[in-house]
């Protein structure tokens, strides 16, 4: 078993090396992906983005309880001047990442997974 906060730390360097492998490794075939105002699903359209979006995470703070993480992090393109302050939400089993939902407030992250303030972890 890995533990949760590994898995989605594994995911966010594989995403920073813009490995795809790497991500299609920690994730389940048919991952869910959850963004503001929008759905997707499978490997396919989770490497379209690791390929295209040359994103850079660097996470601040960590929430994380049973099968559930969530990772407060500043998101930055590549070869782009700013930052966005994002919070992405992971849910797996004792394998793989089969949830991945993004979004723009903490408080919508902890309504999408259940978790709060006091799950905060060092």
């Amino acid at each position: 078993m890995i533990e949760p906060i590994k898995l989605a730390e594994r995911f966010t360097d594989y995403v920073n090396a813009q490995d795809v492998d790497g991500v299609l490794s920690v994730t389940d075939h048919n991952v869910e992906l959850i963004s503001p105002g929008k759905s997707a699903a499978g490997h396919e359209t989770l490497a379209e983005w690791v390929k295209e979006s040359g994103m850079q995470l660097e996470t601040v703070n960590k929430y994380a309880k049973g099968n559930r993480v969530i990772f407060e992090q500043l998101a930055k393109k590549r070869g782009q001047s700013g930052e966005s302050h994002i919070f992405n939400y992971f849910e797996m089993d004792d394998k793989k990442i089969h949830r991945i939902g993004r979004f723009d407030e903490l408080d919508e992250a902890f309504g999408e997974s259940g978790l709060s303030e006091s799950d905060q972890v060092e």
